[in-house]
């Protein structure tokens, strides 16, 4: 996947490597004006191949996760779901698949796009920085130094930014489409699923032991816990109450599983009042016990 970052930097790289660039001029503020314009005109030249390259990935990798998630990922989050009923959900589905790939590409290309300005506004600024008794190859190491940040160079070295939009991206399509499945199927609501290990935030002994509140909260202490869909015809018809120690799925502060950014948390779906947990019985009401 290319950038339009890679169109900044082959340009930059092009007036050292064709002298455009010489002891007495790297500093002139004429030079980086032209600099900047080369950079315009180069960004303008290859946006719509830049562009074609980024939807290919994008496509590529969500398409991937829609199409795991009908043979495979759809029965381990409903494994009482039969294969007719998936037929019904395909146009829904494809719907926020597509959802999914606008959002991808237009984060992707912003964020290019804003990168670009970044380093147009620190070559504007990088003659006006004091370089006193430099020749020509240190000149170049603060240039490369002072207009592309360090984090940037790491971001794209490996395409890491663009590639953790598509992640993100990937789980909120599978946070989604589950959803879907959840309310086409009348659903009584779900079982929180993270995946144990390091990365998962709140997990005292992992890389993000604290959560922060409304962005990515406490996932750790969810896993195992139930959650209730407010309008599911077992709340409806009295089969089921909310109480204390059980939340509204549509009440949780950062968002259904998947959906904060870089969550990969899952839903289980329950459908039956035989499939809620024994610790969570206390939710079924006399009416309920009579026709579980």
């Amino acid at each position: 996947m290319i950038s339009l970052f890679d169109t900044a930097k082959r340009i930059l790289k092009s007036f050292f490597d064709d002298n455009l660039f010489s002891i007495n001029n790297i500093l002139s503020k004429t030079a980086i004006e032209a600099l900047v314009r080369a950079i315009d005109k180069g960004i303008k030249k290859d946006y719509d191949k830049v562009l074609k390259s980024v939807n290919k990935e994008v496509r590529s990798k969500l398409k991937n996760e829609y199409n795991q998630f009908i043979k495979k990922g759809i029965f381990q989050t409903a494994s009482g779901i039969q294969k007719y009923k998936i037929e019904d959900l395909k146009p829904d589905f494809k719907k926020e698949l597509e959802r999914r790939i606008n959002v991808s590409l237009s984060y992707i290309i912003t964020q290019d796009q804003n990168t670009i300005e970044e380093i147009k506004n620190r070559l504007m600024n990088f003659a006006s920085i004091p370089h006193n008794n430099k020749n020509l190859e240190e000149l170049e190491y603060d240039f490369w130094n002072d207009v592309i940040p360090a984090n940037t160079k790491k971001n794209y070295k490996t395409n890491k930014w663009q590639n953790m939009i598509i992640r993100d991206q990937q789980h909120k399509l599978v946070s989604n489409m589950t959803y879907i499945t959840a309310m086409k199927n009348n659903a009584i609501g779900f079982i929180w699923k993270n995946r144990k290990d390091i990365r998962v935030v709140g997990n005292p002994s992992g890389l993000y032991p604290n959560g922060a509140n409304k962005m990515h909260n406490d996932h750790w202490k969810r896993e195992g816990k139930l959650y209730l869909f407010r309008d599911s015809e077992a709340l409806k018809k009295g089969l089921i109450k909310k109480t204390k120690d059980v939340q509204y799925a549509d009440e949780i502060e950062d968002g259904l599983p998947g959906i904060p950014i870089n969550c990969r948390c899952t839903m289980r779906l329950i459908y039956r009042l035989y499939e809620i947990p024994a610790e969570y019985k206390n939710i079924i009401t006399e009416k309920g016990k009579e026709l579980a």
